[in-house]
């Protein structure tokens, strides 16, 4: 499977970890101290847009310098809870259709293109493994939450 389907598949393995819940079973504190299956949705999909930004910016840009965020306060000065899934959802699908079409229309030389994050110097390519990688570890937390509430 090419990166780029895997990508573009990330939307699913989201939605699905999340289908039949409803919205106070995403909000149940689980584990106290760690996010809600809803914390952890809209977090993908805020660091999802932050990293577009990053994989805009690699393409279109000579070694573009990556801010860092702080992903535990934006959790909490966002107010997570407040914000509404299904926009968020529809945003994340969108953004990875239109990224996935943007990098399969660009030359194959591109992947090797770079930005610095610190003094780690991040390519394209591993800009997106590391989105791949994101939504599947948030996939597993989110189903590890599901199977403490014994909501399958």
């Amino acid at each position: 499977m090419s990166l780029i389907h895997q990508f573009r598949e990330g939307y699913d393995l989201l939605c699905h970890a999340i289908e039949g819940l409803t919205s106070i079973e995403m909000k149940q504190v689980i584990e106290e101290g760690k996010w809600t299956i809803y914390e952890n949705v809209i977090h993908v999909v805020d660091a999802d847009l932050a990293y577009t930004e990053r994989i805009k910016r690699v393409i279109a840009e000579d070694e573009p310098v990556f801010l860092p965020f702080d992903q535990d306060l934006w959790t909490k000065r966002l107010n997570y809870h407040e914000c509404n899934i299904e926009d968020y959802l529809t945003l994340f699908r969108l953004s990875r259709e239109t990224i996935s079409s943007l990098l399969e229309g660009m030359a194959p030389e591109l992947w090797t293109r770079s930005g610095k994050k610190g003094e780690e110097v991040i390519t394209l390519k591993q800009l997106v493994e590391a989105l791949i990688g994101h939504v599947e570890n948030h996939v597993r937390t989110i189903e590890r939450l599901r199977n403490r509430m014994n909501l399958h």
